[in-house]
C-alpha cells in the first residue's frame, strides 16, 4: 500500500499547474468577497476530485491489467484510494486553514472563532462525503460516466429539497418542534451522532467500491 500511496503522490505532482490555478482562484475569491468560507469548501471538494482522478491514470492504456499483477490485493488498492483521497483533502484543508483564519480575523465583521471552526468542519465533512460518493461511481462507470451519474444524484437531491419546500413539509411535519428538541440535547451527543453517521456512510461507500473492483475483469 505504501508503494501505491507514493505512486498517487507523484501523480498529484503532475497536476501542480491545476493546483496552482486553484490557489489563484481562491485568492481572487477571498479578496473579492472578503470571506474565505466558500473558498475552504470549494478547495477541499476540488482537491478531493483531483485525488479521485488518479483512478483515470491507473486505468489508462489497460493499466489495471498491469497494476493487479503486483503484490497487493484489490481490497488494498481501494483502501489506499480512500486513504490517499482523504489525506489529500485533509492536507489541503490544513494548508489553507491558518491563512484563511488569519484573513477572516482581519476582514470579517463580528468574527467568532467557534462559528468559524463549526463552518469549516461542515465543509470538511461535505468534502469527505462528496469524495466517498465519487469513488465508487468512478470505479463503476469510469471518469466521464461517473460525472454524469454524479450530476444525476446531485440533481435528485436538489429536486428532493425543492419538493420538500414546495409541499411545505417542514411546516406540516412541525420541524420547528423537532429542532427545538434537538436544541436541548448535548452538543457533544449531536457531534458524536454526526461523526457516527459520516463514518457509516464512508464505510458503505468503501464496501461498494470493493464490491465493484472485485467484479471487474481486466
Amino acid at each position: 500500500m505504501k508503494g501505491l500511496f507514493i505512486k498517487d503522490c507523484r501523480l498529484m505532482l503532475t497536476q501542480k499547474q491545476t493546483l496552482l490555478l486553484i490557489l489563484l482562484i481562491d485568492l481572487f475569491i477571498a479578496l473579492m468577497q472578503k470571506d474565505t468560507n466558500f473558498v475552504m469548501g470549494y478547495t477541499c471538494i476540488i482537491v478531493g476530485s483531483i485525488a479521485v482522478s488518479t483512478l483515470s491514470f491507473d486505468s489508462n492504456d489497460n493499466g489495471y491489467a498491469f497494476l493487479f499483477t503486483l503484490p497487493f490485493s484489490r481490497t488494498e488498492y481501494v483502501l489506499e484510494k480512500y486513504v490517499f483521497t482523504f489525506a489529500v483533502i485533509m492536507g489541503g484543508f490544513l494548508l489553507l486553514s491558518v491563512p484563511a483564519t488569519l484573513f477572516n480575523m482581519q476582514v470579517a465583521e463580528n468574527f467568532v472563532m467557534e462559528e468559524w471552526i463549526l463552518t469549516e468542519s461542515v465543509y470538511l465533512v461535505i468534502s469527505f462525503l462528496f469524495s466517498a460518493l465519487l469513488l465508487p461511481l468512478h470505479l463503476k462507470y469510469g471518469a466521464e460516466k461517473s460525472r454524469i451519474m454524479l450530476f444525476v444524484v446531485l440533481g435528485g437531491v436538489v429536486a428532493a429539497v425543492i419538493l420538500v419546500i414546495r409541499l411545505d413539509l417542514p411546516q406540516r411535519l412541525n420541524f420547528a418542534a423537532f429542532f427545538n428538541r434537538i436544541g436541548t440535547v448535548s452538543p457533544y451527543l449531536i457531534i458524536g451522532i454526526v461523526i457516527a453517521v459520516v463514518l457509516i456512510l464512508i464505510l458503505l461507500s468503501l464496501a461498494a467500491s470493493i464490491h465493484v473492483i472485485k467484479k471487474k475483469e481486466f
